[in-house]
């Protein structure tokens, strides 16, 4: 599994997913911030592992109750269903190559890839934001292509489909 999540970054047409995928990540961040919500790194890799195992066919055991729970959760669902936008709408790959379209599998490897970039940022503290710090460093000021449902508008604006 460690080769398909370096692989995850170095493949341009994976890295394009993960980078949609890392920018509905900051905008959910920054939506939940809005909302009072204060997200960690242990949070949203709890979000990506239980994505990547409904993907799997494992449903969640408990969603939680109070609004962080709640709103990982729709997090979760997101992430999860997130590939299906994609499939629906095919991603151009490099220009010599026909089109493609993104399959669960192929978004399975997006999700452990991004699992191994947050494990690769976290802290190790309680309540640690390295790889929701970095997020925003990494994409700037950069148009966003995709952003979280409820984002304020302070995002850059949307360049495409979400």
């Amino acid at each position: 599994m460690k080769s398909s999540r370096r692989a995850a970054f170095k493949d341009p047409f994976f890295a394009q997913l993960c980078s949609w995928a890392e920018q509905l990540i900051l905008s959910a961040g920054e939506t939940a911030a809005a909302n009072g919500i204060k997200l960690t790194d242990s949070g949203v890799k709890s979000a990506l592992i239980k994505s990547a195992n409904l993907l799997r066919g494992r449903q969640p055991k408990n969603v939680g109750s109070n609004p962080k729970e709640l709103f990982l959760a729709n997090l979760t669902y997101h992430l999860a269903g997130m590939w299906r936008q994609l499939e629906a709408a095919p991603v151009e790959a490099e220009e010599d190559t026909p089109t493609i379209n993104v399959t669960a599998s192929q978004w399975l490897v997006v999700l452990d890839g991004i699992i191994h970039s947050i494990e690769t940022h976290m802290t190790g503290e309680p309540g640690g934001r390295g790889y929701l710090t970095f997020l925003p460093e990494f994409f700037g000021s950069l148009p966003r292509v995709v952003t979280f449902p409820g984002a304020p508008a302070s995002n850059p604006p949307a360049t495409g489909e979400t």
